[in-house]
């Protein structure tokens, strides 16, 4: 477009008009400033694409170079490691932080921050702790984030007393706690295996104009899974409230009602959740999945539902060997209802069955007829479009494997290097 056009030559300009003074007027220490900024803008585009061991190496040719590290350098090096997330990143942030002080570099309280968040992704509780305690020593004032790692910390350990006065602590300090302490403070209470609402926790977070959002309900779901009474009680204080409902809520509960077994209330979140349009389809496939095994009264008005909103969901929520192995198991039982549902519905979405399921399919329809236990003229239409359904001949479990691998995808979780942008 024009508009890209002309940010391109604004970008070109600009760098034209670094490399001039860089090599004309500037004096030796803006050049050195100049080479410094290039070379961390090369570590941050190797971070971005997430090469973080080639991002270090920047920072050796830069020693070899006789380019002097800003602290900025390290503030995206460090949070390379924490997006490492594994015990190399963390031994990496060790190493950064020797260099910083080899290099006269007082590490600030972003550096702790970024070290103490990997230390709490990777379970290392005791060194949070020991980590906040060495930024007191060596007087680096701790900030929001640093408090909310040292009480998710406590929290974890199940010391929901000690985190409580952690957060009394900062409040003196003039720290305000934020949605991310309140999380922090959920999982305390979670911890203790608290069967009751955190009324406490709220009324705290209200005091210090903290209120709670739709993540911090999806954090409560999710603690609280293990018991279905409370997980619908927290769901109602939503709707009460009149929090927003996401694809996050939905999951949490869906998947607690599966774990407990309660077919009828997961098919009604189900369809709140398509009529919603905020749902996984990868949700909806194992909803259904499990439904076709344990209970197909669940899933019959969920099935329905489908088929009489197909322009607001177009797409298959499962793959053809799921569709027409549901269809076997639903003749099998001899439910007609749900067997003629599932039948539409993959027709509907132009899924063709192989010559097995359908044979299976057309099968049972004459033998309804010889019962007549429905009306002969529907039934014979039906048994005539059956008959005309083109079928294939590979076996249905290789038809549209892309699509369902395309599926599970949509829980895997989603980077965080968008805030790498905030290092500038």
């Amino acid at each position: 477009s024009t508009w890209g056009f002309w940010n391109m030559m604004r970008a070109v300009r600009g760098w034209a008009g670094v490399v001039r003074h860089c090599t004309t007027t500037a004096p030796k220490a803006d050049a050195s400033r100049i080479r410094t900024f290039v070379y961390n803008n090369r570590i941050k585009d190797l971070v971005r694409v997430q090469r973080y061991a080639d991002a270090n190496f920047v920072l050796d040719d830069m020693f070899v170079d006789g380019v002097i590290p800003t602290i900025r350098t390290f503030y995206l090096l460090m949070f390379g490691a924490l997006c490492q997330g594994n015990a190399r990143g963390l031994t990496m942030q060790r190493t950064l932080i020797s260099e910083m002080k080899s290099h006269g570099i007082t590490p600030d309280t972003r550096i702790f921050n970024f070290h103490l968040g990997l230390l709490s992704d990777l379970g290392s509780l005791g060194e949070v702790i020991k980590v906040f305690q060495d930024m007191k020593l060596l007087g680096i004032a701790p900030n929001t984030q640093s408090f909310n790692y040292l009480i998710a910390a406590y929290a974890k350990l199940g010391l929901i007393d000690k985190a409580y006065a952690i957060l009394a602590e900062m409040q003196a300090l003039g720290q305000k706690p934020n949605e991310d302490t309140m999380v922090a403070l959920i999982y305390a209470h979670a911890f203790t295996g608290e069967p009751k609402f955190p009324e406490k926790l709220f009324e705290t977070m209200a005091a210090a104009s903290v209120f709670p959002t739709t993540t911090t309900y999806n954090v409560l779901l999710r603690s609280y899974r293990h018991d279905l009474p409370f997980t619908m009680e927290i769901y109602h204080r939503m709707q009460h409230n009149k929090i927003p409902v996401t694809q996050d809520t939905y999951q949490a509960l869906v998947n607690t009602c599966l774990t407990h077994k309660a077919w009828k209330t997961a098919a009604q979140l189900t369809i709140d959740a398509l009529a919603a349009n905020t749902i996984r389809r990868a949700l909806i496939k194992r909803v259904l999945n499990e439904f076709n095994v344990s209970s197909i009264a669940a899933a019959k008005p969920v099935a329905e539902y489908l088929l009489l909103n197909l322009e607001k969901h177009p797409k298959p929520v499962m793959g053809v060997f799921q569709y027409f192995k549901a269809i076997e198991h639903a003749v099998r039982l001899g439910d007609r209802e749900y067997a003629d549902l599932l039948w539409d519905l993959t027709q509907a979405h132009g899924l063709l069955p192989n010559t097995r399921v359908a044979d299976i399919y057309r099968q049972y329809l004459n033998d309804r007829l010889t019962t007549l236990k429905e009306p002969e003229e529907a039934l014979r239409q039906r048994i005539q479009k059956a008959m005309e359904v083109k079928v294939v001949e590979r076996p249905a479990e290789e038809i549209d494997e892309k699509s369902d691998a395309d599926d599970e995808n949509d829980d895997l979780p989603r980077s965080n290097l968008k805030s790498l942008d905030e290092l500038q």
